[in-house]
């Protein structure tokens, strides 16, 4: 805690994976201390502000982490988010910067999120649609996202899609889960088919 509005968040991680992931000088020696999060949150009654190194709260790029900056705040029943983060590093080893927005909120038993982004040489633009709740003893979740991909980093071009389902409920102590998922057909060899 700095004061009654800012606080500060840092955090260290000792394994190889992260540091290959985020430093291109790594050693791959097991023992390597990293710096994996270094922020300032800002709480006032308006918004929330987080600025530093930390994870990017997107449903995007597999919670990498970055140096960037994430503003939540609360508009009614709905929380407005949006961020910037700048030299994220992706699995294909591709450096790009981060945009994105949502809004997230609650309507009876039904949690939403609607997130938009776009990752400058990866993703020309991205939205996921998230609605999740529990309706008696059964829990649903559906997403649905699609992806334009930036040609001069994924030659083709082709759009990826995936829209899945996910029910699941607790049965005389035994938790049954059923699923169905669907993407695109043509994966142009990243993966999206």
């Amino acid at each position: 805690k700095v004061n009654d509005t800012i606080t500060f968040t840092t955090g260290f991680q000792a394994d190889d994976e992260y540091a290959n992931q985020t430093n291109s000088t790594s050693t791959g020696d097991k023992d390597e201390i990293s710096l994996t999060k270094l922020y300032f949150t800002a709480k006032t009654d308006v918004a929330t502000v987080m600025i530093g190194k930390q994870k990017q709260p997107t449903p995007f790029m597999d919670d990498e982490r970055g140096d960037g900056v994430v503003a939540l705040v609360p508009a009614g029943p709905v929380t407005v988010a949006a961020g910037h983060f700048t030299g994220m590093n992706g699995n294909q080893g591709v450096t790009s910067d981060i945009t994105a927005a949502a809004v997230i909120g609650t309507a009876g038993p039904v949690n939403a999120s609607l997130w938009y982004a776009n990752a400058t040489g990866v993703i020309d633009s991205i939205y996921s649609l998230n609605l999740n709740g529990k309706f008696g003893p059964v829990n649903v979740d559906l997403t649905h996202s699609d992806a334009s991909y930036d040609d001069t980093a994924f030659v083709g071009g082709q759009d990826a899609s995936l829209t899945k389902l996910i029910v699941s409920a607790t049965v005389a102590d035994i938790n049954l889960v059923a699923g169905y998922g669907m993407t695109n057909d043509d994966d142009d060899g990243r993966g999206a088919g």
